[in-house]
């Protein structure tokens, strides 16, 4: 009948078009904002550009580190996004991070990296979070896990060129050329959203005008027992990612190896399966229990990460860092699961709060993976990284999800 009221299925279809279209714009950025990253300085060109110029592992780690402490700065930004204009925010960002990549391709200038690299962190987390408030507050409740896994889906997209595209070049022309890629690609991302969501009225619904004063709300926050829990089990299964982005690359070419350009590949393709696998994973946690699937993928994780001593050529490092890249995941659950106990009111701080124990995760690593390295041999950054995902997965049985 023509003139039936629509149906529930039909209103929540409805209401997803309506939001995917108001956020494409926020997911093209943030695509073209992780390739230009993970073309540099979180793919493989940047610890192998560093070796080259002569640092050893251990440097690298700490250089990897002073990245990850710029990231802490999450929380204070998170803060600030409640008050601001959350698409002008993210524009600023964009503009501050394409100024420092040239600043990489003046060898003069390594002593200053360390420098650039916390500035850089500082200020190029100011995008994902902000992004992910952005989503969290559009995002009705029966589609936040659909929502915030795209979110992820693009993100890992933009990782998926990078490092091939990223390592090629590097091979082809120089690491110089690299950096002046990532460059390019910042501006282009700048200017499709001055032509796209800056130019619509969507930016200023994300504004929250508080009059409150600026941590109200912080002790509120570290009270609820759901965030106290996703926030640790967040900062240990970020240590995997630590490894895979820092250390995997010079494991992979001085241990089984491989090529530059074969790492690139191999980073690509595991970014290519996660890709796949994340939005499946977000889309199935809105319709069954969150926590077991949060528990299933960090488990295994956990498996993988302490079969990689064992892998002696390219084809068994490659699959099982497509195993691992897939069990990354688990952060779609554990920010689902983390927002839906969180007043919306406070998306920004609660969010910057969750990003400031990723970025925990991702300082701790380097500094003690790059410091195992050295004391232990390669092999040990995989036996700590298969042991914190395990505590991982044994907390996540304790969460319970909380609807606000």
């Amino acid at each position: 009948m023509s003139g039936a009221p629509p149906t529930g299925v039909e209103r929540r279809s409805t209401q997803l078009d309506e939001t995917l279209k108001k956020l494409s714009p926020v997911y093209a950025v943030l695509f073209l904002r992780n390739m230009a990253w993970s073309l540099t300085l979180n793919g493989p060109v940047m610890p192998l550009y560093v070796r080259v110029l002569g640092l050893d592992v251990p440097s690298w780690g700490i250089l990897a580190m002073a990245l990850s402490a710029g990231l802490f700065m999450e929380f204070v930004w998170g803060v600030v996004s409640d008050r601001v204009n959350k698409g002008y925010f993210i524009l600023i960002a964009l503009v501050l991070t394409s100024l420092i990549y040239p600043l990489y391709t003046i060898k003069a200038f390594l002593p200053l990296f360390i420098v650039f690299q916390f500035i850089f962190g500082a200020i190029q987390v100011i995008v994902g979070l902000t992004t992910r408030a952005v989503i969290a507050e559009a995002s009705p409740g029966n589609s936040a896990g659909f929502n915030m896994s795209l979110w992820f889906f693009f993100a890992t997209f933009g990782n998926i060129a990078g490092p091939i595209v990223g390592t090629y070049i590097a091979a082809s022309y120089g690491y110089e050329y690299a950096f002046y890629t990532s460059m390019a690609i910042v501006w282009a991302a700048i200017l499709f959203f001055l032509a796209t969501y800056l130019r619509s009225r969507d930016h200023r619904a994300s504004i929250s005008v508080a009059r409150r004063p600026l941590f109200s709300g912080f002790s509120q926050l570290l009270r609820i027992p759901t965030l106290q829990k996703t926030c640790t089990l967040t900062l240990l299964g970020f240590l995997g990612c630590s490894v895979v982005a820092s250390f995997l690359p010079i494991y992979a070419t001085e241990r089984v190896g491989m090529t530059t350009i074969a790492v690139g590949s191999m980073a690509t393709i595991a970014a290519t399966t996660r890709l796949v696998a994340t939005p499946l994973i977000g889309r199935i946690s809105d319709r069954i229990d969150k926590r077991k699937l949060l528990f299933a993928t960090l488990a295994f994780g956990c498996a993988l990460f302490a079969l990689f001593p064992f892998a002696t050529d390219a084809i068994q490092l490659t699959l099982l860092t497509i195993g691992v890249s897939m069990s990354f995941s688990f952060s779609v659950l554990s920010i689902a699961i983390h927002s839906s106990a969180t007043p919306k009111e406070y998306s920004g701080m609660s969010l910057g709060l969750y990003g400031t124990f990723e970025d925990f995760g991702l300082m701790m690593g380097s500094l003690i993976f790059g410091f195992s390295w050295g004391a232990f041999g390669p092999p040990s950054v995989f036996v700590i990284t298969a042991a914190a995902m395990g505590c991982a997965a044994l907390l996540s049985l304790s969460l319970r999800e909380q609807k606000q």
